[in-house]
């Protein structure tokens, strides 16, 4: 009797001792759970200000304030950016601590990381750009292929779309300098203007098609429809008037 007596006064110390662990187990969750919970509204306190709607828009915020996101990961990578304006899907994707741009379009100023002060609305608009600041590209591709241009803007259907290094140039109408990749401080307004410059410098296009041939020619001036038309290498040219001197 007294062996049983101490049999069960053993099997309830061993009982005791087992809810014991599964308390401290419990203790020990919930200490994690608190930990994170706090970290969360800490990194909320210091992200104020921010509106978004949309699967995973503003997804990783820690940190950055006044962002306003709409769309299917719009600002998903942003951590640290501030005054950002994302609407569209895939619009801002991957910024991450610049601060002031605005990107209204599908998958306008996607790959953007540190560039700062750019103005995209248009789908697909600025897409490529990652570092560099202060554009304004407005048109479907506008800008698209922007790598390390600065001081561009671009208004119209692919305006400036395969710029890469280019810089401080003016495209206003559909397609104009297209083509440009490196060329810098050109003006082209108008449809076509300067459609296929690649690499020149420091012309002038006004009047749909003028200059729309010239490939390497710089520091042409040209007023009027399709004047300079046909010139692709020639430089240092001057034509005003509807079809003024097209095969210069």
């Amino acid at each position: 009797m007294h062996f049983k007596e101490q049999q069960s006064e053993i099997d309830i110390y061993r009982k005791e001792v087992s809810e014991l662990k599964q308390m401290v187990k419990q203790l020990i969750i919930m200490k994690k759970i608190f930990t994170l919970l706090a970290v969360t509204i800490a990194c909320t306190m210091n992200a104020q200000f921010n509106t978004n709607y949309g699967d995973s828009a503003l997804n990783n915020i820690t940190s950055g304030t006044w962002n306003s996101a709409f769309g299917y990961k719009s600002l998903f990578s942003n951590t640290e950016g501030k005054f950002n304006t994302a609407h569209g899907a895939l619009s801002l994707e991957d910024n991450t601590t610049a601060d002031w741009n605005t990107a209204v379009g599908y998958g306008v100023l996607k790959n953007n990381t540190t560039g700062q002060g750019n103005t995209a609305i248009g789908n697909r608009a600025m897409e490529t750009n990652t570092t560099t600041s202060s554009h304004t590209a407005v048109g479907y591709q506008a800008l698209r292929s922007n790598s390390s241009g600065t001081y561009n803007t671009a208004v119209g259907y692919q305006a400036l779309s395969t710029n890469n290094s280019g810089q401080r140039n003016a495209a206003t109408g559909t397609w104009a300098l297209r083509n440009n990749i490196s060329g810098s401080d050109n003006t082209a307004v108008g449809y076509g203007t300067l459609q296929l410059n690649t690499t020149a410098s420091y012309n002038t296009a006004h009047g749909s098609s003028s200059l729309y041939s010239n490939l390497t020619g710089a520091k042409n001036t040209a007023f009027g429809h399709k004047s300079l038309f046909s010139n692709t290498t020639g430089a240092n040219n001057t034509a005003i008037g509807y079809k003024a001197e097209a095969s210069a």
